[in-house]
């Protein structure tokens, strides 16, 4: 089983959690954590 992590990493307010949307909806296969 193989894979790639990619981390999101900004201030608050910044967008991350539009961005993860936007990559959930053309990305298949992937999910995010939000820590």
């Amino acid at each position: 089983m193989g894979g790639q992590i990619f981390v999101l990493s900004a201030p608050s307010g910044a967008g991350k959690s539009t961005i993860a949307d936007a990559l959930m909806k053309r990305v298949e296969g992937m999910a995010y954590s939000v820590s």
